[in-house]
């Protein structure tokens, strides 16, 4: 499989992966725990081999953090924003930006306020009970 994906590429992308596995877990009922043995041996190979590997914390991708995550994105790409403006103008770097949009921190109201305010918009989310 490391012929077709770098080891590192496949250790930061994990979390997508472990969401992808998750969908076809009907599919494959056994690869979570085959793929989530490949992953720690591959991450604790290469740390040992002191290559630096920047993994997401393990935040499940809710539909709720999906929803926002992708609306946070319309909103900064209808403005006319790249991430890294959007940054300069929040007083935040770049990469908060990448995660917010990827859903992988979890946001304040007061920073979702912050967002709203310098976009000049109102943003709704409706929230359900399950």
């Amino acid at each position: 499989m490391f012929s077709l994906v770098k080891k590192e590429v496949f250790c930061q992308n994990w979390p997508l992966i472990k969401e992808e596995i998750k969908k076809a877990g009907n599919f494959f009922p056994n690869n979570m725990e085959l793929w989530k043995s490949v992953y720690k041996k591959t991450l604790k190979e290469l740390t040992a081999r002191g290559a630096k590997i920047h993994t997401f914390p393990d935040i499940p991708l809710t539909k709720i953090r999906v929803i926002l995550a992708n609306k946070l994105r319309e909103i900064r790409i209808k403005e006319g924003y790249t991430q890294k403006e959007a940054a300069v103008l929040q007083g935040v770097t770049q990469k908060y930006i990448s995660k917010l949009e990827m859903g992988r921190i979890n946001i304040s109201i007061d920073a979702l306020s912050n967002i709203a305010n310098m976009y000049c918009r109102r943003i709704e989310i409706v929230f359900t009970g399950t």
